[in-house]
């Protein structure tokens, strides 16, 4: 799968600090192009996952803005788009309902674990919950199929952390055989018979 987006020239995280100020929004009959471009030139099974980025801005609604991009690039041969951010951000399942039944491909939401980015809890949240609060029966009864959850390299990272501070400690590598996946146990999570095959 590619992930599309328009966002640009400067690609960021959105959560990064400083980042709001450097982000810019391309027009959406622009990302709409090159979507069409990587649809006609696509090869194979490829999946094409479009994301679009709006700014509150006077006179224009937020909500509609961004169905109507997502539907410009869907027309354009997006497979699967991100849920809106009117949505997500707001913790409203209504409006990710409402969402969902207004675009004809399969909606991803990518959720965060709970408490790993502060501003994730929408502003006046009288229980301090996000959306990374929900549970998936939560998505799905709204028509989501897919939950995206990048941040969870988080979570190898603090057990990396903790490996590797053991070792300094004990002065050998005992700790990281003990806690890592065997040579084989490795090969068979990544595939590599696929690619052998392949040779």
């Amino acid at each position: 799968a590619v992930h599309v987006d328009d966002k640009g020239p400067v690609h960021m995280c959105p959560w990064l600090p400083g980042s709001e100020s450097k982000i810019q929004v391309s027009s959406a009959d622009y990302t709409a192009e090159i979507i069409h471009a990587m649809a006609k030139s696509r090869h194979d099974d490829l999946v094409i996952i479009a994301r679009c980025q709006v700014k509150p801005s006077k006179g224009v609604n937020t909500e509609e803005e961004e169905l109507r991009r997502l539907r410009l690039y869907i027309e354009a041969g997006a497979d699967a788009v991100y849920a809106p951010k009117t949505a997500t951000m707001l913790n409203d399942l209504g409006k990710l309902k409402h969402a969902v039944k207004q675009l004809p491909v399969p909606v991803l939401v990518q959720s965060n674990p709970p408490g790993f980015i502060e501003g994730y809890v929408p502003k006046g949240a009288s229980d301090g919950k996000s959306i990374a609060d929900r549970d998936f029966e939560e998505f799905f009864a709204c028509g989501v199929r897919i939950i995206n959850s990048p941040q969870l390299y988080a979570v190898a990272y603090r057990a990396l952390s903790n490996v590797l501070t053991r070792i300094r400690h004990e002065g050998n590598l005992q700790s990281a055989r003990d806690a890592m996946m065997s040579f084989s146990e490795v090969l068979e999570l990544v595939g590599y018979d696929r690619f052998g095959a392949q040779e």
